[in-house]
């Protein structure tokens, strides 16, 4: 199925007046909600992050790219099932180069207010820095709805997070690095793919010095999960980073020639599959 920029609006837009429900008995799928931030210790494994010319990401909150793009990655292929999170990261990255560090936090970590001519103002100066297809995209929500609207609505994933967790977990929330951010965005080039990880292999033939996906191995049944990204082309030295919330001795059955598992505090890890 392929998506059209009007469809995606058409969806958003029905799901903000709740007149669309896009939470169904699948975890994820084509018009699942986007996550507002990360809910994975970054820091522990940003490290592996550095070093890389090519990756290949899911976007999930667009967390992890924008911390590749600090690490110094330039070429990025993003993808995601759902179809809105490319939205979300091009408004991230628009609003990093837009706002102060200050108003960024703000923005995203504090709970919206229904002050509308606060957040019309802070738009008018993100919009300048958006793509072409998300600058349409969030203005046809702008002209409908208000920031408190959009970001309190089911397109939105509802997990708590706190600001001072949230950037001791980004290394780019750091204010030296989302200083640092704001020269490198312009110069990275960033490709989106929307497409579940099982047939992303069909959409890329690139191979890649890292590929991160987050922690879809633990919605996927586990050997499809393997040969899916077996599937997928790493660079000769390149690797795949798969990440866990608990359970590490369950994922430390996995460890075996070539696939590390690596504890990154008392419950989360990562899984290193190389070629």
């Amino acid at each position: 199925m392929i998506n059209s920029l009007n469809d995606d609006i058409r969806y958003a837009e029905k799901i903000i007046g709740n007149s669309y429900n896009n939470n169904n008995d699948k975890s994820f799928h084509n018009t699942s909600f986007i996550y507002k931030t990360t809910n994975e210790n970054i820091d522990k494994y940003f490290d592996y992050l550095k070093n890389k010319n090519k990756v290949l990401s899911v976007i999930s909150s667009g967390d992890q790219i924008i911390n590749s793009i600090l690490s110094g990655t330039k070429e990025i292929t993003a993808f995601d099932i759902s179809r809105f999170p490319r939205y979300f990261l091009d408004f991230k990255l628009a609003s990093i180069l837009s706002l102060t560090q200050t108003q960024y936090l703000n923005l995203f970590y504090e709970e919206a207010s229904t002050n509308s001519e606060y957040y019309d103002e802070l738009y008018e100066k993100i919009r300048k820095n958006l793509d072409l297809e998300s600058k349409k995209f969030w203005d046809k929500l702008f002209d409908f709805y208000e920031w408190f609207d959009i970001y309190s609505s089911n397109l939105y994933s509802h997990e708590p997070y706190s600001k001072n967790i949230q950037i001791q977990r980004n290394p780019y929330l750091i204010e030296s690095n989302y200083k640092k951010l704001k020269n490198l965005i312009p110069n990275n080039n960033l490709k989106y793919i929307n497409s579940d990880l099982r047939y992303l292999f069909e959409k890329t033939q690139d191979k890649y010095d890292l590929i991160y996906l987050s922690n879809i191995l633990e919605y996927m049944d586990k050997d499809e999960y393997f040969e899916s990204i077996s599937k997928l082309n790493l660079s000769k030295n390149g690797i795949v980073l798969s990440y866990f919330f608990n359970n590490y001795d369950k994922y430390k059955k996995f460890e075996k020639d070539k696939q590390k598992v690596k504890k990154l505090n008392s419950s989360s890890g990562i899984i290193i599959t190389r070629n």
